[in-house]
């Protein structure tokens, strides 16, 4: 298997005998006979829900990888970081695996034309998962004509359920492939071709109408139509063949979602064969050969970290094979946030942290909290230091009302305590701790935030803006005990958009600013109740430039009441592995590892 490279591979021939004219004729024979091998292609999307689920590119390598050892003579690319740069990987290619996100952000909706013409070569597609789900109009009608059938929005319904594949039809799909109930995430009342010509059901089912009755109408959800059908009782079609008029072929596979799946030997044999029905590649008796798969095989090349402070138990309720290898020879890297030991005398601060980050090395939330909490921690003695990620505990605020010192750095929206405004919250801001607030927890919803105003002078709504990334120098800063030990510096950082401050910010003491003079790192102190507000953060790696790093700490030691000594919170360069520790996501192979080190200033 290859990896974004493009290669052909053409059997040796031996020729035995020296006579000229007998030669011309073995050759003769022989091209005439050879076969180049049947080129399959897998396009991985990037991932988008987190551990296990939505594993686009390991599920992409998995199924290379299968194929590959197969032994059915296959020539296997994946493109590993999306659409292939260089497009001549398609030459020669009898199929196209499609694993991505889909609707308007469908790889192939920006590609209609490129793989029209393939397709009108008899070029095969597979469409796994979300890689379905398309916009109406001319990308869906290309489906249509490409594959047989796609996901409709407001249409098609998404819904988790178990499926019970009672009876599977005679076809080179399912040859190998027992009869079995699987829980996924099924899409069902998918849009198929009319009169269903050309397309063969291959997974069938009834779902529950319970399944429906929880789902309200809208994008995923459907709308009357899909109702009318459960209520029906009409059967759903959930993977299909098509065969083209032109002798082309595609295949429509709704399950997926989850990566662990794929460890079912006879759910991961139907997308095999498909793959190589789609190629024309015949196939045989018993299917395509499958290997014995370890859970190590499924935790590979997976793009985001386990979730914070689960364990193997994550995996193993979810996995759906018997697990031989013990627990010790199974590699997953388990994620311990920090706690308060329960020294009553200590100077007690949490962090509380949204869950997940947007793009490698952005919004790493708990990262960042880590990081700052551990430095905290190791300048000063009597600090102890907490990091709570979402989805909090439910009596977190009656856990924060012993913290000396709340710094929150959540996600954004409806995600973020300040938006929802709910009663044990507002009653713990009604308190006497300190409250830092960073970044994407200044982002609220248009109608939230008025706390936000009222606590740190700052908000901003989520639909008036992102963060714009700049590069800043800061050369001069206030006298204050908060500014210790700051030297001029530059720093490359997204910042919080359309940030809109109130009031308060006219009694505040500002520690960073841009050029046009708005607060980007700020202190307030009001009836003795110390406030921070930080619009950068953005870019974990920002933090690794010690500077910068050392403004934020002094903030929130300033916050605690702590005291600063005269060179600021000791803090130090910082290296690329330093700052990839507690990401949510592994490192992903498109990253340059030199020009990241390069932007941010790292060691």
């Amino acid at each position: 298997m290859t990896s974004n490279e493009n290669f052909m591979f053409l059997p040796n021939m031996l020729i035995t005998r020296p006579f000229f004219i007998r030669v011309i004729l073995i050759v003769s024979i022989a091209l005439g006979s050879v076969q180049a091998s049947t080129k399959i292609l897998l396009i991985a999307g990037p991932g988008s829900h987190g551990y296990g689920a939505h594993e686009f590119r390991a599920g992409c390598l998995l199924l290379g990888s299968e194929l590959e050892k197969s032994g059915l003579d296959l020539e296997i690319v994946v493109s590993e970081t999306g659409w292939p740069k260089d497009e001549s990987v398609f030459d020669g290619v009898s199929t196209v695996v499609m694993m991505c996100t889909g609707e308007e952000k469908h790889l192939l909706n920006q590609k209609l034309e490129l793989f029209d013409k393939l397709a009108s070569r008899g070029v095969g597609l597979v469409a796994l998962h979300t890689s379905v789900i398309t916009t109406t109009g001319d990308a869906g009608d290309r489906f249509l004509k490409w594959m047989g059938g796609y996901h409709e929005l407001y249409y098609s319904v998404v819904a988790h359920w178990v499926a019970d594949f009672l009876e599977l039809p005679d076809h080179p799909i399912t040859k190998g492939v027992r009869p079995f109930s699987f829980h996924d995430e099924w899409y069902f009342h998918m849009r198929f071709a009319p009169n269903m010509k050309g397309v063969m059901p291959i997974l069938s089912a009834h779902p529950d109408p319970s399944v429906i009755a929880k789902k309200k109408p809208g994008k995923l959800g459907g709308g009357d139509e899909a109702r009318a059908a459960i209520a029906n009782k009409e059967i759903q079609h959930l993977a299909w063949a098509f065969e083209r008029e032109d002798g082309g072929r595609g295949f429509g596979f709704t399950g997926g979602h989850d990566h662990w799946y794929f460890a079912d030997p006879n759910y991961r044999k139907l997308v095999l064969n498909a793959i190589c029905w789609t190629a024309n590649k015949e196939t045989p008796e018993d299917g395509v050969p499958t290997q014995d798969l370890t859970i190590n095989d499924l935790l590979a090349n997976q793009d985001d970290n386990p979730p914070v402070g689960e364990s193997l138990d994550f995996v193993l309720n979810k996995y759906p094979a018997e697990v031989t290898l013990p627990s010790n020879a199974i590699p997953f890297p388990k994620r311990i946030p920090m706690r308060w030991d329960q020294d009553d005398d200590a100077k007690k601060i949490a962090f509380v942290a949204g869950h997940r980050s947007a793009e490698y090395g952005e919004l790493e939330h708990y990262a960042t909290s880590m990081l700052l909490g551990k430095e905290l921690e190791a300048a000063y003695a009597n600090v102890d230091v907490a990091v709570y990620v979402h989805p909090y505990p439910k009596d977190l605020y009656e856990t924060l009302a012993d913290a000396d010192t709340v710094v929150f750095y959540t996600n954004e929206g409806k995600a973020n305590p300040f938006d929802k405004g709910a009663k044990p919250f507002r009653e713990f801001l009604s308190g006497d701790a300190s409250i830092v607030v960073m970044g994407s927890g200044l982002r609220v919803s248009s109608k939230g935030g008025e706390s936000l105003n009222e606590i740190v002078g700052a908000r901003s709504a989520i639909d008036e803006g992102t963060y714009p990334e700049q590069r800043l120098s800061f050369n001069e800063f206030p006298t204050h005990p908060a500014s210790q030990g700051l030297k001029a510096f530059a720093v490359t950082d997204g910042w919080v958009g359309s940030l809109e401050h109130s009031d308060l910010l006219e009694s505040s003491t500002i520690i960073l600013e841009d050029q046009s003079r708005k607060p980007l790192l700020w202190l307030l102190e009001e009836s003795a109740k110390r406030r921070v507000g930080f619009a950068g953060g953005h870019h974990h790696f920002a933090l690794g430039n010690p500077r910068y790093r050392k403004a934020v700490l002094n903030a929130i030691a300033w916050a605690t009441r702590l005291q600063i000594p005269k060179d600021g919170v000791n803090t130090n360069a910082l290296s690329l592995y330093d700052l990839a520790k507690n990401q949510n996501h592994t490192f992903p192979v498109q990253e340059n590892r030199n020009a990241l080190t390069e932007k941010f200033g790292l060691k």
